[in-house]
């Protein structure tokens, strides 16, 4: 199972993607996966995309073929293709879906593909744009293997889709990448890490005089706590002066430190809540 994946509109949640192989045709029109019931089952990028799929959203994708960033050229290349004629069997199934149903349509955004390579991620970009969709999606794993984020090919993806256009830097999530990204012209970003790290004692704040002013790439604007480390077990500050969040406003880190000491179950409520009130702030800031 490849960490990267087939992904069709309207997947569940705690279903994984089979990733096509390499050398697979590509004629393929259909991608199985397997969920938590025993039975694997089958999609393609139409049932993925209809506007009378049960799974309908108020905001779709196109089916698209997810690489590595450093995967090869050739499997570059099979990606984009495959990417650009499924995103035109979804564009399709989905108006036809919409005038069927009728009433306000849902919106479908279509995801560009490519790696690292530029020419590719230009084309995609463009021959998606070709097709129309609501909005665009930076398609393929958005880190280098030392965990920078790709700046030079998230630009590429920008500056070849319309200015207007909404733009969503899929998996983009540390606070400083958000930054670099939303300089780049994206506005829309979805990331696990804020929950997660919450959940393992790892929790964000603005630094001193950071919180009142829009952040730059570059900046060194905001630190991590680890809620764990011993030196919390005295600290009867809150985690971040200022914040407003339940944990901030009622509580010291020495406490946090001492709910997830104990395994109780509000340690990592409480630790969710002030990272998801971090990031709010931080776009507050972002589009103030």
């Amino acid at each position: 199972m490849a960490r990267c994946s087939a992904t069709l509109a309207g997947s569940r949640c705690g279903a994984s993607f089979v990733r096509i192989p390499a050398a697979a045709s590509s004629a393929t029109t259909r991608s199985s996966f397997a969920s938590h019931r025993p039975e694997r089952s089958g999609t393609s990028p139409l049932s993925g995309s209809s506007a009378s799929s049960s799974s309908w959203a108020r905001t779709s994708w196109s089916a698209y073929d997810c690489t590595d960033a450093d995967a090869p050229e050739a499997e570059q290349e099979r990606a984009v293709e495959r990417t650009v004629r499924w995103a035109r069997r979804s564009r399709e199934a989905f108006d036809r879906g919409v005038t069927e149903r009728g009433g306000d349509p849902p919106r479908i955004f279509a995801v560009i593909q490519g790696g690292r390579i530029e020419a590719l991620r230009r084309q995609c970009a463009a021959e998606l744009a070709g097709i129309g969709f609501d909005g665009y999606g930076f398609g393929g794993w958005p880190l280098d293997a030392d965990g920078s984020l790709l700046a030079d090919a998230l630009g590429w993806v920008a500056e070849s889709l319309p200015a207007d256009a909404p733009k969503h830097a899929l998996g983009v999530g540390r606070a400083d990448h958000v930054v670099s990204a939303f300089a780049l012209g994206y506005s829309i970003f979805d990331c696990a890490l804020p929950t997660r790290d919450a959940r393992h004692g790892r929790l964000y704040a603005f630094r001193s005089g950071s919180a009142g002013r829009r952040p730059a790439p570059g900046d060194d604007f905001f630190r991590a706590i680890h809620i764990h480390d011993q030196r919390y077990r005295v600290d009867h500050s809150p985690i971040e002066d200022g914040c407003d969040c339940p944990l901030c406003a009622r509580h010291s880190a020495a406490y946090l430190h001492h709910l997830f000491k104990v395994g109780d179950g509000s340690a990592e409520r409480l630790a969710t809540l002030h990272n998801l009130r971090f990031y709010v702030r931080l776009f507050k800031l972002l589009r103030g």
